[in-house]
């Protein structure tokens, strides 16, 4: 037991040990581990004895596997009864089950061993010592979470000290070289080599443990091509491939053959998602970078590569600027660069020129729905159930004479036939009353028979409007009732809407900031013209002339809008009701520079006060 509690190896080979020390100890007949998956999923793990390739599952396992689903939580230990499959008498079997659930990193695990104990007192022992061995699978996942945790520190502490050691040089080359030289130290790279994009091609500019280095020898070119084949594919290049890689090893596969055998790992460095710089590590080629160590490599170079950007820089800037003031000199002192600044200076002013001396028409930007000049909303005359509909959307209809649809009647007519029936009784009691002198109620008789006459007219004037008639010339833009035939409506609600075509007009919705270019300098809104297109016609340009403008302003869409009326010039057979697009109405001619600056001038003005 002492030996499994020192145990720190992988968890199949110390699950075997232990099972088999469970069974060799304590007389255990049969030893498993099933790892629960999902609801109701039981995995076996190991068993002991061991299987042979093929063969079947203990018959035990079974039985341990129904009672081992009834366990909901870690730490239950159930004992079940367990007969062989051909026992003549299950029930004085000897045979139990001791399911030991213990607590997983993912899930439950069950511990079931099969046992024989010849009395009570024995099961009683077994399970005691059954469930301190089950224990130490627990100790076990206990270690190996210590483990990790202590590997995933040291990690850190690496990465750190890379940093710290980077971080501490004030010049480029100083700062590359630590960096390198510290990875060749942490990771046991027998050659690191640090590279930056320069143009077009990676430049080599620090190799561990090398003060200066010759970038025409074939090292440095072979390195640079190996370093550029990472940089180009944009992804980890690792040398032996490993299994199920796709990308192209050909520069780090000849970097390997030519100047090894080694391994080789080249990292790109990136800024702001770009790939700048290449790290390349070679080790010797039985012991490559292992997975965890790419990993923190990576990290890494994503904590590095900003530092030695700012560096280079830094650097690169005052030879810059004296490349830069020297060019300059020569060029104002030989004219090499006269012709292009000439050019320069006449295309800047062609620009401005244009921008102030050209002028182009100013349009308003505004969305537009197209609606009908007349337009009737027929809705249901009384509350009823729809008969039959005879008319869709887009059917010309002629007024007085084109039925649109008809409302059920029969509940009237029945309460029609009673009113009639309520009359006669009327009349009956009046005569009644009259003929033996009652004058009180024959003038109550004479009351119920004019209600009941007015009851009449109505359900008669009802029945004669259950067929609805267009009430107007013109084609029906909504409505479709078919499938609502039998179904109830109630009085005023909208049956059709029926528009008169042609006869259109258009809805614009001017920005507010530019609904003062509508108005003359006495106040009043001036006529103007424009063009719209709908979105079904892009290219069909429809003129029009503004009718009429709303003169208190609305919210559309969070905005502040004036509604403006305007009447189409022209028409088209295809325009509907309810079609929408762009309009641009024309409010004169300005300058480029006022049409491209308006938008910001009237920002400024509004922000400032101006």
């Amino acid at each position: 037991m002492a030996r499994l509690v020192d145990r720190r190896d992988a968890a199949r080979p110390f699950l075997d040990d232990l099972l088999h020390t469970a069974t060799a100890v304590s007389g255990v007949i049969g030893a498993a581990v099933l790892r629960t998956e999902g609801t109701n999923r039981l995995r076996v793990v190991a068993v002991w004895p061991a299987l042979a390739p093929g063969a079947a599952m203990p018959w035990w396992l079974a039985t341990a596997a129904e009672h081992a689903r009834a366990i909901d939580r870690a730490g239950q230990t159930v004992i079940a009864t367990c007969p062989e499959p051909d026992d003549p008498e299950p029930a004085r079997t000897r045979n139990r089950v001791i399911l030991v659930s213990l607590a997983a990193p993912a899930g439950r695990v069950v511990m079931a061993y099969l046992v024989a104990p010849p009395n009570a007192a024995a099961l009683a022992g077994m399970r005691a010592w059954l469930e301190t061995m089950s224990g130490l699978f627990t100790l076990q996942s206990v270690h190996a979470r210590m483990d990790a945790e202590r590997q995933l520190l040291e990690r850190l502490h690496a990465t750190v000290d890379v940093v710290e050691t980077t971080n501490e040089h004030d010049r480029f080359g100083a700062a590359a070289m630590a960096f390198t030289n510290e990875v060749a130290t942490r990771w046991g790279g027998e050659r690191v080599t640090l590279g930056f994009l320069d143009g077009r091609y990676v430049r080599t500019v620090a190799i561990s443990h090398v003060e200066a280095f010759d970038r025409q020898t074939d090292l440095v070119r072979d390195l640079e091509c190996a370093m550029e084949e990472c940089l180009d594919q944009d992804t980890e290049i690792v040398v032996p491939r490993p299994s199920g890689a796709i990308y192209v090893t050909r520069a780090a596969e000849r970097l390997s053959e030519r100047h090894g055998p080694v391994s080789v790992a080249s990292l790109p460095l990136r800024r702001n998602g770009r790939v700048v710089g290449v790290l390349t590590v070679e080790r010797r080629l039985d012991d490559p970078l292992a997975v965890d160590d790419l990993e923190i490599l990576r990290v890494v170079c994503e904590l590095v590569s900003p530092r030695l950007l700012d560096l280079r820089q830094h650097d690169r800037w005052w030879g810059v600027r004296t490349l830069d003031a020297a060019r300059t000199g020569l060029a104002g002192l030989l004219g090499a660069e006269h012709t292009w600044a000439k050019l320069t200076g006449l295309l800047i002013t062609g620009v401005i020129a244009f921008a102030l001396l050209g002028r182009g028409e100013d349009r308003i930007d505004a969305s537009f729905e197209v609606s009908a000049v007349v337009q009737r909303v027929i809705p249901a005359p009384f509350d009823g159930r729809l008969d039959a509909a005879h008319v869709e959307p887009g059917d010309r209809i002629v007024a007085g004479e084109t039925l649109l649809a008809t409302l059920e009647t029969a509940e009237l007519r029945l309460e029609l036939a009673s009113a009639h029936a309520e009359l006669a009784k009327f009349r009956k009691e009046g005569d009644l009353a009259l003929r033996d002198g009652k004058a009180v109620e024959a003038k109550m008789a004479e009351a119920s028979q004019q209600r009941a006459q007015a009851d009449i007219r109505l359900l008669e004037h009802r029945i004669a409007r259950a067929q609805i008639v267009a009430p107007i010339d013109g084609t029906v833009i909504s409505g479709d009732l078919h499938r609502r035939l039998g179904a109830p409506v109630k009085t005023g609600e909208v049956l059709f809407e029926v528009a008169r075509l042609p006869g259109l007009r258009a809805e614009l919705e001017v920005p507010e900031d530019r609904i003062a270019d509508l108005v003359d300098s006495d106040g009043q809104w001036r006529p103007a013209r424009g063009r719209l297109a709908t979105v079904s016609h892009p290219g069909d340009y429809i003129p029009f002339e503004v009718d009429r403008v709303n003169p208190v302003a609305e919210v559309s869409e969070q905005r502040n809008i004036f509604r403006v009326r305007v009447r189409l010039l022209e028409e088209r057979s295809w325009l509907r009701p309810g079609m929408k697009g762009v309009a641009k109405i024309d409010v004169g001619r300005r300058s480029h520079a006022a049409l491209w600056t308006g938008p910001l001038v009237r920002w400024v003005r509004t922000k400032l006060w101006l």
